[in-house]
């Protein structure tokens, strides 16, 4: 017979582990600093503008589903 329980401690151990090499997820996009490539280190991609965009893309979405429904 199968120690689930046994089974079900392994299958966490490995979805932490897993997890650990994973990135996490910042609270804002816009309030990190990626450069754009290795070699122009003083120039960052605007995630700000790029989140700013997608709240209005998300928002006008809401409004086109209302109308399909």
């Amino acid at each position: 017979m199968f120690n689930l329980s046994h089974r079900t401690a392994n299958a966490m151990r490995s979805l932490q582990r897993l997890a650990a090499g994973m990135a996490t997820a910042a609270p804002r996009i816009g309030d990190t600093k990626v450069p754009m490539s290795l070699l122009e280190k003083g120039a960052y991609i605007n995630y700000q503008r790029i989140e700013d965009n997608l709240a209005v893309v998300r928002e006008r979405w809401k409004h086109l589903e209302f109308l399909w429904h």
